[in-house]
């Protein structure tokens, strides 16, 4: 039997742990940390870690917050997913850039940040709708090399919003085969993001000069 993903979470709300632990039973967090310079005082063995983007206290504005922190986590050598409010797809992108493996919305269900930290864990990349669409956006200028129709096709139906079960069943393919294509292409891009130069992603992202600052 597969040992379950052990999971460390990085945010400065205590209650945000036993939430996680009530809503996702079968997840074994094993740390939580209100701050990066805790966790990496912790350094607990992890195959992932659930980061909060906005970590800095806001009374006193120390410690690590933002794409600087995904960059401290993933540094330390450590599988991220960002856990996160922020919605824009050109911050999500930089997350990504900044080495994030993946990136979840707190609004999302129970059911799909359980696969988010599953996928992360495992070593594959997982991306929000938002973000699909900035891959897709890509695709359309030519920006990313080597996908395939049947990725493509994928991606569009992903990024409108659509279920699993419909792409597989609009494709004639089953779900696990959807869902393949789709880790392939999120695989491809979230190394095209990080491997792109700054001046070359605003140009087939459209984006004016200095959108995307390192």
């Amino acid at each position: 039997m597969t040992s379950p993903a052990r999971v460390a979470v990085i945010d400065n709300l205590p209650v945000i742990l036993a939430g996680l632990r009530a809503v996702l039973p079968d997840v074994d967090f094993v740390a939580q940390a209100s701050s990066v310079e805790q966790f990496m005082t912790l350094a607990p063995a992890v195959d992932v870690v659930v980061l909060d983007l906005k970590l800095t206290d806001p009374r006193s504005r120390a410690g690590l917050s933002g794409l600087a922190a995904v960059r401290a986590v993933t540094a330390a050598g450590c599988r991220v997913l960002v856990w996160t409010e922020e919605e824009r797809p050109l911050i999500l992108a930089q997350c990504i850039r900044s080495g994030a493996r993946g990136i979840s919305h707190k609004t999302d269900t129970p059911d799909r940040l359980e696969d988010a930290i599953l996928t992360v864990a495992a070593g594959d990349a997982w991306f929000t709708t938002s973000i699909l669409g900035l891959a897709e956006l890509a695709d359309r200028r030519h920006g990313m090399p080597t996908v395939t129709e049947r990725q493509r096709q994928v991606l569009r139906a992903r990024a409108r919003g659509l279920s699993w079960d419909d792409i597989a069943s609009d494709l004639y393919i089953v779900e696990r085969t959807a869902r393949t294509h789709l880790t392939t292409l999120t695989n491809n891009f979230a190394t095209w993001l990080r491997e792109t130069s700054p001046a070359d992603l605003e140009h087939h992202l459209g984006l004016r000069p200095g959108d995307i600052n390192d």
